[in-house]
């Protein structure tokens, strides 16, 4: 488990949205990238070995059985976010699901009923969400400005 301070990250998926996120996250105060998770152990060695990783598993129920990893990145393809979102989220793991988050209503339902359920962060990985020129748009409707 984490420090107080600290989130530990890790990732399923090894393509290349899962490395642009490994260099962000390297940049982080509060978050430490722990562990990757693959289809293959080849692949999550050879992004381990990237990313300097304790945790390299061929399978993503193998990362989700982590005890060191808090929250999941979820970065495989579209088709398998809301199956492995909901396991993340049913193994205790804080979740930022690449979007989009699911493929239907159906699906983001259950992801969300599930984050609730066991008591997680959700958050699709949606950039302007967080962008800081969002707070200032958003001040400045507040104020009047604009809006």
């Amino acid at each position: 488990m984490s420090s107080p301070t600290t989130l530990n990250w890790g990732i399923l998926g090894a393509g290349s949205i899962a490395k642009a996120f490994a260099q962000g996250l390297a940049t982080s105060r509060t978050g430490k990238l722990r562990a990757i998770a693959s289809r293959s152990q080849e692949k999550a060695d050879a992004f381990g070995n990237e990313f300097k990783l304790p945790g390299r598993y061929g399978t993503y129920d193998a990362l989700l059985n982590d005890a060191d990893v808090d929250a999941v990145y979820i970065a495989t393809p579209h088709p398998h976010h809301a199956e492995w979102a909901i396991k993340a989220a049913e193994a205790g793991k804080h979740l930022l699901v690449e979007k989009p988050i699911a493929l239907n209503f159906a699906e983001a339902s259950a992801i969300v009923e599930a984050a609730r359920e066991h008591d997680v962060f959700l958050m699709e990985a949606f950039m302007y969400r967080c962008h800081p020129l969002i707070g200032d748009v958003c001040a400045r409707i507040q104020s009047g400005v604009i809006g």
